[in-house]
């Protein structure tokens, strides 16, 4: 009966090596898989971002006739009346602003004037799938009861970056994790991004 129940718990221990071996095997030679996150963004926190970003001055030379120069500034500042809505295309929003603004310079060219302004902004997923892009797609300074001096072609485009590569040190390992985006919408007056984050065994563990 012992030398039966030695070879029964040696067959144990057996099998229990084989199962640990092929876990192993299939932990660390298996493709990564990502999993789903996703990232809320309150209003505050997108007036916080507003705030950090302005005032914006624009500074430019009109050139008349060709021959003479005339450098004028505009200023956008004081942003309120921060709101997002939808835009009607997939992974795009509109960020609205209401700012004031001031056009200084110009002499006798450009008249001097101030106001209040209304400017859009375009929130869209970047065609590589890293982050933002933020357009402006309306910002118009009335300068006159019947007119408006357009801002947009003065202002450049700006780059939010959200896909991101870090290590995570685990006891004696390393993993490499990497979060990328892949929608954008609207939900509860919130901004949502959601993401791709996948985990993998660094290199170096």
């Amino acid at each position: 009966m012992s030398e039966v129940s030695g070879v029964s718990k040696r067959g144990v221990l057996v099998s229990v090596c084989v199962i640990i071996v092929f876990l192993s095997l299939y932990v660390f030679t298996c493709e990564a898989k990502a999993g789903l996150v996703e990232i809320s963004v309150g209003k505050e926190t997108v007036e916080s971002f507003v705030g950090a970003t302005f005032p914006i001055t624009i500074k430019k030379t009109l050139k008349l006739f060709g021959i003479f120069e005339v450098p004028y500034e505009v200023r956008l500042f004081n942003p309120e009346n921060i709101r997002i809505t939808p835009s009607g295309e997939p992974n795009a929003l509109f960020l609205h602003v209401d700012v004031d603004f001031e056009l200084r310079g110009g002499g006798i060219f450009i008249s001097a004037s101030e106001g209040r302004a209304s400017v859009i902004m375009e929130l869209r997923i970047s065609d590589q799938k890293d982050g933002l892009i933020m357009n402006f797609k309306r910002a118009k300074a009335p300068v006159f009861d019947d007119s408006s001096f357009d801002l947009v072609p003065f202002l450049n485009p700006t780059t939010i970056p959200l896909c991101r590569v870090f290590n995570v040190k685990f006891q004696d390992k390393n993993a490499r994790g990497e979060f990328c985006l892949i929608h954008l919408e609207l939900r509860n007056d919130e901004l949502l991004l959601k993401g791709n984050l996948t985990f993998e065994k660094s290199s170096n563990s």
